[in-house]
């Protein structure tokens, strides 16, 4: 993928579509460095993480192959879950009493309760 690409999806899309700022990973580890203070990365944060323009934005959706008025919908579109598609979860969860009790006498490994079953949605 593109490096406009990735640099608009980051901080275009995910920030305002689904509120994730990758930025605050990154400058949470500056503050817990020493590098910065915590009051300096939060008036980076508070700030709109795109600086790329229109010119940017005019390349990424030409790449995307959409128009103003798609992007437009796609951004304000209420966000979806996986649970709004069709899949096998609701079987997997009427799993987690069996699995959580093979987890507890030994016979299911913790990863495999942990990575799969220790949610609640």
């Amino acid at each position: 993928m593109n490096q406009n690409i990735q640099h608009f999806f980051r901080l275009t899309y995910l920030t305002r579509k689904f509120n994730i700022d990758k930025r605050k990973l990154h400058y949470s580890a500056k503050v817990r460095n020493g590098q910065l203070t915590r009051e300096d990365a939060l008036d980076v944060i508070k700030k709109d993480p795109y600086t790329g323009g229109m010119e940017s934005l005019d390349y990424c959706l030409k790449k995307l192959d959409l128009s103003y008025d798609e992007f437009d919908k796609i951004m304000s579109d209420k966000p979806k879950s996986f649970l709004d598609y069709k899949s096998y979860f609701n079987l997997v969860k009427t799993f987690k009493k069996p699995i959580r009790w093979g987890n507890k006498i030994g016979i299911v490994p913790d990863t495999v309760y942990k990575k799969y079953f220790s949610f609640d949605i």
